[in-house]
């Protein structure tokens, strides 16, 4: 099945159960794609957006709409899965579970879960890593939150340009709070040579 959506052409292939109110949880295809790298991208002209998974389905009762079993989006050269992606149509609350993995030419992240409005585009990503592979950058978050249009805070986070699970070094922070090309703030900053903290700065 074809549909559009803006400017861009979407292919759904549901493997079992497509219904006819799946339109509005395209919505949520687009923005948890943008949210996962932090930008805006925009769709355009001829470009396909591929869904696929094992159920795709609406309940009346409680406004939600649900793709389960290994759900899958490919999208500009870009795919995002899950285990489940859920859509209530009323709060505009969407949310991504189990197995959430991102990937594009630049960036591959990984989740345990991944809540957004669609309203107000604002929301959280649980247990994340993520690396940026032209810098070999690696950043990892116990929960990383968009606050606002171009603001973001990190809790836990640790970053390294090493690979492995026990780099040569990393720096830990407790709390980070970016606004985009303004303001980076940081709270109880540790510089670790493999796990041996060498320096401490209470704010950055």
């Amino acid at each position: 099945m074809s549909l559009r959506y803006g400017n861009a052409d979407i292919r759904i292939n549901d493997k079992r159960n497509f219904r006819s109110h799946a339109l509005p949880f395209l919505r949520l295809i687009f923005l948890l794609i943008t949210y996962c790298l932090l930008l805006s991208p925009a769709a355009s002209a001829g470009e396909q957006a591929e869904i696929t998974a094992e159920q795709i389905e609406y309940f009346s009762q409680t406004n939600l709409y649900s793709a389960k079993g290994s759900v899958s989006i490919v999208f500009k050269g870009s795919r995002l899965n899950a285990d489940e992606m859920l859509l209530n149509k009323v709060t505009s609350d969407a949310v991504a579970t189990g197995n959430v993995v991102y990937e594009d030419a630049d960036v591959i992240m990984k989740a345990d879960r991944m809540e957004l409005n669609l309203e107000t585009k604002l929301g959280t990503v649980h247990n994340s890593y993520i690396f940026y592979k032209t810098d070999n950058f690696h950043l990892r978050g116990e929960t990383i939150e968009k606050t606002g249009e171009t603001s973001f805070s990190l809790d836990r986070a640790s970053v390294t340009t090493c690979d492995g699970d026990s780099p040569a070094w990393h720096i830990f922070s407790k709390e980070i709070k970016v606004t985009e090309h303004k303001s980076l703030s940081s709270w109880h900053n540790r510089f670790y040579v493999k796990d041996v903290p060498v320096f401490y700065t209470p704010y950055f």
